[in-house]
């Protein structure tokens, strides 16, 4: 009864103490992350946004899901002890974007340990400023936009019927065609920068720019009196509601086109991965975070004409922290120029990282295997109260089982006790039934009839008799040897005896023999 009452209690603990395990789960975030930023812009406007974890030290990733719309000035950010660090917002084109701030590596201030944080996201919205279109100051805008005004003359005559129609905010143009060939690339409605060549005899170039809504309006400034060198064509498209798209054509004007060029073939930063891809008409690029002990960064840059110039700006005396270099690409002829812009944050790698170009050392690993181990660490410290509920958890585990087990025991051993008790009668009942049998006392009709084991008595019986048989099998055994062995004791001691008496004449002739030759020697 008494372990039964102790096995109970043991289960109600067990169950408490589980409830509150499952309640109260083990969380490993020990620090959160702030973002301070404007959620609204208008395109062209840029802002700043801070990130901040107070008391941490560490490295965070910064993205934007729709960088079109939302450009972001690096791609990660260093908190020296919870100091906010600022990252510059641009809002490119009208959209939304998910700016998603994501830690890497981060410490404890006060004790250095390994902590972790969860990711955060902020949704920016950048909005078409509306503005006045300018005017038309060239034929070709007005041209081109003489049907569009029509038809937006009309457009607005049944807005002005139905003032419940929205206006359309469709600033995109539906297809580009120039009185010169060489747009480079291909002309598509989601991008707006392009560039091409043209000899030193163009001085206009006609543009045919078609807007996918009949009700915005194009404006194309730029395209005439081309200079020698680089010139700008605006394509502008303004949407019903007054949101604005420019399409942008650099066009290099040379008597030699080729010698003009300032493109570059390819462009490759060694230990460092460029955001985007390189592109020839994407001139500026995010490399990230690199870790090295190096003044400077082994850029190759191939202009895509051999006679054109390269030159890197700002490679020299890297800083850790954000760092940008420039390479400047001039034409052969000299009146073409373009730099393209790596934007880079640099930080500074331990001395036991640092190993010679060649040489290969794999310790990702290892490093992996510490972080592991960090991290299980900072767990067990920071949900101490909680895994000692989850200890006793098993300990009373235990316990139960321990006095279950017990129990079990304790039954097995009464079940014995009794099954010994009945055999202990059994016995004498068998001792009785061997004694009448030793007695030659027959058994009754009722003795085998009143005892429930009469048949084991009676091979127990028939046991004791064949062991008697067996006994004086042995007795007569015994005799026999001793019989035997008297014999052979006898016959030996005759043996014996004839032997000393031989030995006795042998000495007794001998003496004679002895007495007769001192007679004959006297």
């Amino acid at each position: 009864m008494l372990y039964n009452k102790k096995v109970t209690r043991y289960i109600f603990s067990f169950v408490i103490l589980t409830l509150v395990a499952f309640i109260f789960p083990i969380t490993i975030e020990a620090a959160s992350i702030s973002i301070n930023v404007n959620t609204s812009l208008d395109v062209g406007a840029t802002t700043t946004l801070t990130v901040s974890i107070p008391g941490v030290t560490g490295r965070c990733n910064i993205s934007s899901s729709n960088p079109s719309a939302i450009a972001l000035s690096t791609s990660a950010v260093w908190i020296e002890k919870g100091t906010g660090e600022s990252v510059t917002v641009t809002a490119k084109a009208a959209g939304t974007s998910t700016i998603t701030v994501t830690p890497t590596t981060l410490a404890d201030d006060a004790t250095g340990d390994d902590v972790q944080a969860s990711s955060k996201q902020i949704t920016i919205t950048a909005k078409e400023k509306v503005v006045t279109p300018p005017p038309a100051e060239n034929n070709n805008a007005t041209n081109n936009n003489a049907n569009t005004n029509t038809n937006n003359n009309n457009t607005n005559n049944n807005v002005n019927n139905n003032t419940t129609t929205q206006k359309s905010g469709n600033n995109y143009l539906a297809s580009l065609e120039l009185s010169e060939e060489g747009l480079n690339p291909n002309f598509s409605r989601n991008v707006t920068n392009y560039s091409m060549s043209v000899g030193e005899g163009v001085q206009n170039i006609e543009v045919n720019a078609r807007a996918e809504d009949a009700r915005s309006a194009v404006y194309v400034d730029g395209n005439e009196n081309l200079q020698d060198g680089d010139n700008n064509i605006y394509i502008t498209v303004v949407a019903q509601n007054g949101a604005r798209r420019t399409y942008t054509i650099v066009v290099n004007k040379s008597s030699d086109p080729i010698k003009s060029n300032s493109f570059l073939a390819n462009l490759v930063v060694k230990d460092m991965v460029l955001t985007p891809e390189f592109s020839k008409e994407v001139l500026e690029y995010d490399g990230g975070t690199i870790k090295t002990n190096e003044s400077k960064l082994e850029i190759y840059a191939y202009p895509e004409i051999d006679n054109a110039t390269v030159e890197i700006i700002g490679n020299e005396n890297l800083v850790d922290g954000e760092n940008t270099v420039k390479i400047k690409i001039t034409s052969e002829n000299g009146l073409s120029t373009k730099e393209y812009v790596i934007k880079f944050i640099k930080e500074k790698a331990d001395e036991t990282e640092v190993v010679e170009n060649n040489a290969y050392v794999d310790t990702e690993n290892d490093n992996k295997l510490v972080s592991t181990f960090k991290n299980i660490w900072q767990v067990i410290k920071n949900n101490a109260l909680l895994l000692i509920m989850y200890l006793l958890v098993i300990v009373e585990y235990v316990q139960i089982v321990y006095l279950y087990k017990k129990l079990k025991q304790k039954e097995n051993n009464s079940k014995n006790e009794k099954e010994f008790d009945e055999n202990v009668t059994l016995g004498r009942e068998m001792v009785d039934i061997e004694t009448k049998s030793v007695d030659e006392t027959p058994l009754t009709r009722d003795d085998i009839v009143n005892n429930e084991n009469s048949n084991n008595e009676y091979k127990r019986r028939n046991a004791v008799n064949n062991i008697s048989k067996e006994d004086d099998e042995v007795k007569d055994l015994t005799q026999e040897k001793k019989d035997l062995e008297k014999t052979v004791y006898d016959s030996i001691d005759k043996d014996l005896e004839d032997i000393n008496k031989k030995l006795d004449n042998l000495s007794s002739e001998d003496e004679a023999s002895d007495n007769e030759d001192t007679e004959k020697q006297d």
